[in-house]
């Protein structure tokens, strides 16, 4: 399948026609992969994402609702705008394609067109084939004749939401995945097969059964089909019931992006802040007292280091020639005494036999050595004494200034770093106590956010409701089918001998016997493309070893290189998107179904190294066809560049928040 022109009329944010023409007949070249839509967020890439889908299955798209009203969904989708005198009462979309049909490529084109008609919406689709309306076919099949050509359970995967496929391939119970595997694997028709052959038996047996078995037949029939309608209007209400959670989610979003705004997030811390605001006004009081001690103390001398040192060397010399002068004046009395008895006549007359001159010469001589030695003029050149320190205060002072000239840096130096520390952080608290605003502010937007938990929690409680009543429903549909088939088996026990009934018996066994062998050959052949793909697009080679797809149930377990089971839910938003289309990829090669991939926001979860791999491996080779919605940071002109090789045609959807509309261009943000 190849998709020709898209084009929209009067559709969500689009005014007017807009046709989009992504492949051409006259295009004789190599066909390039991949058609780019740029738009930034509220330009309308997911409105023309979803509009494709409108456009193939109508109301059989469970989103494609409002409230859970399709008729609602159409009348919204119609272009609305206070720019217009004249409001659009019609919108329409059409998609034409290349399908290959019976070994022919045949082009269809098919226009979903709604329009208000005396307050109700009146729906159309339209279906040709090679220009000519589709003759072989009801117009009230039509719409099944698409859903054949394209079967829905297709779209969930070729239709790229990635968050939806994280969502479906995330959860083991997801019917919906399975029914898509089953689709892509063409066991969905195998399944068709058999339906039809229990239905065929059903209304043959009931030509042939009696009365009383007909009856039984008929009512439990009936039951089944009101089963079946209810547990269709329970879906119904489910669906009503998830679209209101979204818009519940949304609001709540909305209202805490008002309150963060406003400084809500700081009212609820605003008891922390002002209890450490208070802490360290008083750890900074602490500081402060240090430093006037400091001040008050050693401080003033440490700011004149010189001085300081000329002091400490002053007292020490005064200290030094106080004690000399001290030594001098002990030493003077001992040498004028030593002199009064070198004066006396008796002085070493007993000692020495000399005369009386030389014994004079003698004390003459030892008089002139005590005066050289011990006179105090010797002192003269002592410093001065001008402080008159004792030896303790001396001592006192000098290790004062050695302190004041050595620690008390170190320690101021500590303290201010501190100080500043505190004070800063002390700043930032008193900021963000400015910003906390008053409860008059917030307290109105604090009691609606209760009230919208109060109504998601409610709206979650009914949606459990529902599940158990669905659950109970599926109860009663599977016995009201086995005792349908208990009846088809006594219909059958009376007319066993029953040609047609024989055949059919054998045709389901032989159903049954290549169902199986056909779901373990496809998921055997799924398990070794998807383990290929992943280590190919994930940058952990061999984080996921290998896959195990049930062949009955369809459930899907992942194992590490040491055989250990991985659990899905633990894979990181990145990590899923990978694993989502490495799936997707491998079962479109498994399948052999060569339909478009349509992908909406691809990159937004992605690191740059997984990027790479999307942008270089994925891209360009998932797909004859790929269709691509994205942001100018998601393909951004890096992104844009490698791309471009493989790039057929580019589209930049333009909103203009002053006409309330978007309008289309040729090319990309900026080329």
């Amino acid at each position: 399948m190849i998709i020709n022109k898209i084009i929209i009329d009067n559709y969500g944010v689009f005014c007017g026609r807009h046709e989009f023409v992504l492949h051409s007949d006259k295009q004789t070249k190599r066909l390039k992969p991949i058609i780019l839509f740029g738009g930034m967020n509220g330009a309308g890439k997911t409105t023309l994402f979803n509009a494709i889908k409108l456009c193939l299955y109508g109301d059989n798209i469970s989103d494609q609702r409002s409230n859970g009203n399709y008729k609602d969904f159409l009348k919204d989708k119609i272009h609305q705008s206070s720019n217009l005198l004249v409001q659009a009462n019609y919108a329409s979309v059409e998609l034409e394609f290349q399908y290959s049909k019976n070994g022919k490529l045949n082009t269809f084109i098919v226009e979903r067109q709604w329009e208000v008609d005396q307050g109700k919406i009146i729906e159309n689709l339209n279906v040709k084939q090679d220009g000519e309306d589709l003759d072989e076919v009801e117009k009230e099949s039509w719409q099944e004749f698409v859903k054949e050509l394209i079967p829905v359970g297709l779209s969930q995967l070729f239709f790229f939401d990635g968050e939806k496929i994280q969502k479906m391939m995330s959860d083991d119970s997801n019917e919906e995945f399975k029914k898509s595997i089953k689709a892509m694997l063409g066991l969905d028709l195998v399944e068709r097969l058999k339906a039809d052959l229990k239905i065929y038996r059903t209304k043959y047996l009931k030509e042939k059964s009696s009365k009383p078995l007909e009856r039984e037949l008929e009512v439990l029939e009936n039951k089944l089909s009101l089963v079946k309608a209810n547990k269709r209007k329970l879906e119904d209400q489910k669906s009503t019931l998830t679209n209101n959670v979204k818009k519940t989610e949304n609001i709540i979003a909305e209202y805490k992006d008002k309150i963060a705004s406003q400084g809500g997030n700081y009212l609820k811390n605003r008891e922390s802040l002002i209890s450490r605001k208070s802490a360290l006004e008083n750890e900074i009081e602490i500081v402060k007292e240090k430093l006037r001690d400091l001040c008050a103390d050693l401080l003033p001398v440490s700011l004149a280091p010189e001085l300081a040192k000329r002091l400490r060397e002053q007292i020490i010399k005064e200290n030094e020639a106080q004690d000399k002068r001290i030594a001098a004046k002990l030493l003077s009395k001992k040498s004028r005494t030593f002199l009064n008895k070198i004066n006396g006549k008796e002085f070493l007359k007993d000692v020495l036999n000399l005369k009386t001159t030389d014994l004079k010469k003698i004390k003459e001589h030892l008089k002139s050595e005590v005066k050289n030695h011990f006179d105090e003029k010797d002192n003269l050149g002592l410093a001065e004494i001008l402080h008159g320190m004792s030896q303790q205060q001396t001592s006192i002072i000098s290790h004062n200034i050695d302190s004041s000239l050595n620690d008390v840096p170190n320690k101021i130096k500590v303290l201010t770093k501190e100080f500043e520390r505190k004070f800063r952080t002390l700043q930032k608290i008193q900021v963000d106590l400015q910003r906390v605003p008053d409860d008059e502010l917030v307290r109105p937007m604090h009691e609606k956010l209760n009230e919208l938990y109060k109504e998601l929690g409610c709206f979650e409680s009914e949606t459990k409701g529902i599940d158990d009543k669905v659950g109970q429903l599926i109860n009663d549909q599977n016995e009201i089918e086995r005792k349908i088939e208990q009846a088809d088996s006594k219909l059958q026990e009376n007319n066993r001998t029953d040609k047609k009934l024989i055949l059919v018996k054998k045709t389901e066994e032989v159903i049954d016997s290549y169902y199986e062998d056909l779901a373990k050959l496809k998921s055997h052949n799924l398990t070794n493309e998807f383990t290929n793909i992943f280590n190919s697009l994930h940058r952990k080679k061999d984080m996921i070893h290998r896959i195990d797809i049930n062949p009955v149930t369809f459930d899907v377990c992942l194992y590490d290189i040491n055989n250990k089971a991985i659990d899905k839910y633990k894979l990181s938003s990145g990590e899923m998107e990978i694993y989502a289309m490495s799936m997707v990829w491998g079962l479109a090669k498994i399948s052999g179904q060569n339909l478009p991939f349509i992908i909406d926001t691809p990159l937004g979860r992605l690191d740059s190294h997984h990027r790479d791999n999307i942008l270089n491996i994925f891209f360009p080779n998932a797909s004859h066809q790929m269709l691509i919605f994205s942001t100018d940071t998601e393909v951004d002109r890096k992104n844009f560049e490698i791309l471009k090789p493989h790039i057929s045609s580019t589209f930049h959807l333009e909103h203009s928040d002053k006409e309330k509309n978007t309008k289309v261009k040729k090319g990309y943000f900026w080329n």
